[in-house]
């Protein structure tokens, strides 16, 4: 049976602060806006596993997308479950899904992706309940 564990919230509320372990801002500042922050666990499709010597190119050619997008991609080769994890920011979920849409299209990947939210977000959702 699981426990219930106190993150003392109460005591943070109003309080302005950074992920302490040095992740940085799920919402980061572009131009102005906040941008949000996606993770996203990426495997290769047959294709993709096929053409794995272009990876670094296709990983390339995105970035400049999600920059044309008005966002960021930041990507990672892994071993283990996933092939890669990819980091994205954009100002909107919309963008974020119609990037991520754009990519997958292509054949080389498949992608399961979440929301991210830093300290300071996690603190505003909590003082909403």
């Amino acid at each position: 049976m699981l426990g219930r564990v106190d993150f003392g919230w109460d005591a943070l509320k109003g309080h302005s602060r950074r992920c302490p372990i040095g992740v940085g801002s799920a919402y980061l500042r572009k131009g102005g806006r906040d941008m949000a922050r996606f993770i996203s666990l990426l495997n290769w499709t047959d294709q993709g596993a096929k053409t794995a010597a272009d990876t670094v190119d296709r990983a390339e050619a995105a970035q400049k997308v999600a920059a044309e997008m008005g966002g960021s991609l930041e990507i990672y080769w892994t071993m283990g479950q996933y092939d890669m994890i990819a980091i994205t920011e954009f100002a909107d979920d919309e963008t974020a899904v119609a990037f991520l849409a754009k990519v997958s299209s292509l054949g080389n990947v498949r992608s399961q992706t979440m929301r991210a939210f830093d300290a300071d977000a996690v603190m505003r959702i909590m003082g909403k309940m």
